[in-house]
């Protein structure tokens, strides 16, 4: 039942929701959630493994496919709350 969902499960259904009403890739869905968490492209590039840079292309495609501008922006559209 709904009130046993945990904030993590909660999280899990927005992001998957966010996926197929957005059509992200695997790799933005995972940036969208590190994003979600507070995470900043630094954090994002260490644990990914990746290049800051590389987070920074990766955070502007997903912020092009859900129509904002920034990452608060991207959490209230995940969230689907009034941007």
């Amino acid at each position: 039942d709904s009130k046993n969902q945990t904030k993590e499960d909660i999280v899990e259904g927005l992001l998957d929701k966010a996926v197929s009403n957005y059509g992200l890739s695997t790799r933005e869905r995972e940036i969208a959630q590190l994003l979600y968490e507070g995470k900043n492209n630094n954090e994002i590039a260490d644990i990914l493994f990746l290049s800051t840079n590389t987070i920074k292309v990766h955070a502007s495609n997903l912020y092009k496919k859900l129509g904002v501008s920034n990452r608060v922006q991207a959490i209230k559209v995940i969230r689907g709350e009034e941007v």
